[in-house]
């Protein structure tokens, strides 16, 4: 294979034997001294052939040159520039295909620190791209033994410095406890998650370097920061109810100190020819209230005579709430006119009790609705809408309950009465790919499913792996998924760590007994756990290191699988190119639990 790293060809020596690196400048001038060039290799339990660093010499010189070309100092540095990808699970059969590929297409912008049990199990993995030729595998192994025995510190160790992680680890069949479903695809993955947004302190006592969470301001800023400003930040919305129109709802906007949030509470009633509440902030009142700086992140700028948030460069809306089963709106006014506002959607879900989880809802402004005393504005021609959202310019954002859906219609589960939303942050957010990549099953939620449900998907409910759900496997699976979502919500002054969920469709590689042929053709994404077939490792792999790099798939949950009917052409551009296309049809992910 002719490869190169540091400039070098990769040549195999007289005799045969094991590829070693050769200059290419060696055979045009002089004779070559070959230096191992230093690497640092902490924690490491495999050290791979290091690249040789040729200085050139000659007879006449009195000592060698040691400096090496530019090309190599480029690319030397362009080592430390990689990505440091950490593989939980890299010595199973998914994880050693990670491995594999990631090196292999990946290895110029990633490398690669392997999370294993037992370093041993990944010789032969390690090996087998040596002797293919590739020059200074960036795998770093990290054996670490029992997982379920891995404890904070040992777990901050393993993420120190971590751009990204994904996670391939799986139980194990038998009664070990030390490898069952409640011990691997729960307990230690939501120690994993936990560690990856808080942060534990490493053995040494030590902080890790994290940079997993969203970044503050640059991915994520608060528009309004409940739990940091508290009653201030709640005083600056103020109610705009149907009373203005002769109706009879009443709304407020308090604090609850208790919860670190604020409460958007009050009555809502159709009587008097009404039906919505509202409570608003303008950005104007926040400057004019002497906040120049705000109740968060998010740029605030002059616009005379008003004052407006500047979210250009970010790409949505994002609230953390706490609800009571009923639909609110997010309004976004850009615009004098006082009918003219921008609105979205949030369902949000029944719950009770003060430890009941908060729940991240990101509403992108592409998604926004343009509506005009209720009623949608639409477009002329190719334009669906007539107006666009302009992210440089909010001058105010509100919280609405309504017996109207965006769009005008009557809304289907309205009811009059009480209502509660407490609110921890208003914010802005940036799609950025996801740093927390976790391999998770199809049919996960299927177990939960109602028996209405049931009978519409005959053929997709009663599947073997649901029939069965050895140690209630699939239970597990979603518990882990579900610690990974609400931990988006779980520190009350930021977000948490940007993740995607594969959910694969039966990994096949020709193993199956029951589901007998491996897995061929085009890569297929859905959501809504319906969906049947099966793919290989090898795609699956090359999916969960492409996501590393894909925007689209931001807080996404999805099941992918290979579709034998249709051929995936174009190599690896073309595969990730029909990913991404995928992707961006799909809706973000509501981050809360599922599993109820």
């Amino acid at each position: 294979m002719q490869a190169s790293n540091l400039g070098f060809v990769w040549t195999s020596p007289v005799g045969g034997g094991a590829s070693r690196p050769r200059c290419r400048g060696c055979t045009l001038r002089g004779r070559p001294v070959h230096r191992r060039a230093p690497l640092r290799t902490p924690n490491r339990f495999w050290t791979p052939r290091l690249p040789t660093l040729c200085v050139q010499s000659t007879e006449t010189d009195t000592k060698a040159e040691m400096t090496p070309s530019p090309a190599a100092v480029a690319a030397a540095s362009s080592v430390h520039q990689r990505k440091t990808v950490v593989v939980f699970g890299a010595s199973g059969r998914t994880g050693r295909q990670v491995l594999q590929a990631g090196v292999q297409h990946w290895g110029s912008r990633m490398r690669f620190r392997a999370v294993v049990r037992d370093a041993a199990a990944l010789d032969d993995t390690l090996g087998a791209l040596e002797a293919a030729g590739e020059p200074s595998p960036p795998v770093d192994v990290h054996a670490v033994g029992d997982y379920a025995r891995m404890d904070d510190a040992a777990v901050a160790a393993a993420l120190d410095g971590a751009d990204a992680v994904l996670w391939v680890a799986g139980a194990r069949g038998g009664v070990d406890d030390g490898f069952s479903p409640e011990t691997i695809d729960y307990r230690a993955l939501q120690r994993v998650v936990q560690v990856a947004n808080r942060q534990a302190p490493r053995p040494d006592g030590m902080p890790a370097a994290n940079r997993l969470p969203l970044q503050v301001p640059q991915e994520s800023a608060a528009l309004v920061d409940f739990a940091q400003h508290g009653t201030l930040a709640a005083a600056a919305f103020h109610p705009v109810d149907d009373v203005v129109m002769g109706g009879r709802s009443r709304s407020a906007m308090e604090y609850d100190a208790a919860e670190r949030a604020a409460l958007f509470t009050g009555r809502v009633t159709t009587d008097g020819g009404g039906g919505f509440c509202q409570v608003r902030c303008e950005a104007t009142t926040v400057v004019a209230g002497g906040r120049p700086d705000g109740y968060g992140e998010a740029p605030l700028r002059a616009s005379p005579p008003n004052t407006v948030w500047d979210l250009g460069s970010y790409d949505g809306i994002v609230v953390v709430v706490r609800g009571d089963g009923r639909r609110y709106k997010v309004n976004l006014r850009t615009d004098d006119e006082p009918e003219l506002v921008f609105q979205q959607e949030l369902t949000t879900t029944m719950t009770t009790g003060r430890n009941a989880a908060y729940e991240t809802h990101f509403l992108p402004f592409d998604q926004f609705v343009p509506t005009r005393r209720g009623q949608t504005v639409y477009g002329t021609g190719a334009a669906f809408y007539g107006l666009q959202l302009d992210a440089h310019h909010i001058r105010s954002i509100g919280l609405v309950v309504s017996k109207v859906e965006v769009g005008g219609g009557l809304s289907s589960d309205f009811v009059s009465g009480t209502f509660a939303l407490r609110c921890r942050r208003i914010g802005a957010y940036r799609a950025v790919p996801p740093r927390l990549v976790v391999l998770s099953s199809a049919a996960v939620t299927r177990p939960l499913w109602s028996a209405e449900k049931r009978r519409a998907y005959p053929g997709i409910a009663d599947v073997p792996i649901v029939q069965l759900n050895p140690r209630n496997i699939l239970g597990y699976k979603l518990a882990g998924e579900d610690a990974l979502r609400t931990e988006m919500a779980a520190v009350p002054e930021r977000l948490g760590v940007p993740y995607a969920v594969v959910r694969a469709v039966g990994l096949n590689d020709g193993d199956d007994e029951q589901f007998p042929g491996a897995a061929s053709g085009a890569l297929v994404l859905q959501q809504g756990d319906t969906a049947r077939g099966k793919i290989q490792r090898r795609a699956l792999a090359a999916v969960m290191l492409s996501l590393l790099e894909e925007p689209a798939a931001f807080c996404k949950t999805f099941e992918v699988l290979q579709d034998p009917r249709q051929v995936e052409a174009g190599g690896m551009a073309g595969m990730r190119e029909r990913l991404r296309e995928q992707l961006r049809r799909m809706p973000v992910d509501v981050a809360r639990a599922l599993s109820g």
